[in-house]
C-alpha cells in the first residue's frame, strides 16, 4: 500500500490522530482487522501488537517497541482507556473495547468542530490549558 521512499508524519490534534503522507497527499488506509479478540494478560500474537500501537496512538501510553506478549503494563493501558471512554474497566481488549478503540482514532479532526490543535483559540483550549496546568502538566500562570 505505502509506496518505497515514502516517510509518514504523524500529525497529534487533541484527541485525536491523523496520518499523512511526507508529501502531504492524504492516504486511504486500510483499518486493521482483529482476528483473535478477546485479548487479556498473557495473550500474545500480532493482534496484541496492533493493539499496542493502536493505545499508543489514542494517547495511551504502553511502550516505545510494541511486542506480541500482553502485560500488566498493557492490561493498565486497556483499563485507562477503558475508564477514559466510559467501558466496562476489566483490562481485556474485547470487541467493545476495540471497536471503541477503532472509533476514537478514525475521527476525523477536519470534521470534528471540538478538535483542538495548535493555533486554536477558543474557551475549550483556554480550559485544557487550565486543566493541564492543574493536573500539573502545564506549567503557566495564565491560561490564555
Amino acid at each position: 500500500m505505502f509506496k518505497p521512499g515514502k516517510f509518514l508524519l504523524y500529525s497529534t490534534v487533541a484527541g485525536t490522530a491523523s496520518l499523512y503522507l511526507w508529501n502531504a497527499t492524504p492516504i486511504e488506509v486500510q483499518a486493521y482487522t482483529y482476528d483473535n479478540l478477546p485479548l487479556s494478560e498473557s495473550s500474545t500474537g500480532e493482534d496484541v501488537q496492533q493493539l499496542k500501537q493502536d493505545l499508543n496512538e489514542a494517547g495511551f501510553h504502553v511502550t516505545d517497541n510494541p511486542t506480541e506478549y500482553f502485560g500488566p503494563k498493557t492490561e493498565q493501558s486497556v483499563e485507562d482507556f477503558q475508564r477514559t471512554n466510559d467501558l466496562v474497566v476489566d483490562g481485556i481488549a474485547g470487541t467493545n473495547t476495540v471497536a471503541k478503540l477503532e472509533d476514537v482514532l478514525s475521527d476525523d479532526p477536519e470534521g470534528n468542530p471540538d478538535a483542538l490543535e495548535n493555533g486554536v483559540r477558543s474557551d475549550d483550549a483556554r480550559a485544557m490549558k487550565q486543566d493541564l496546568h492543574e493536573l500539573g502538566y502545564l506549567d503557566i500562570a495564565d491560561p490564555n
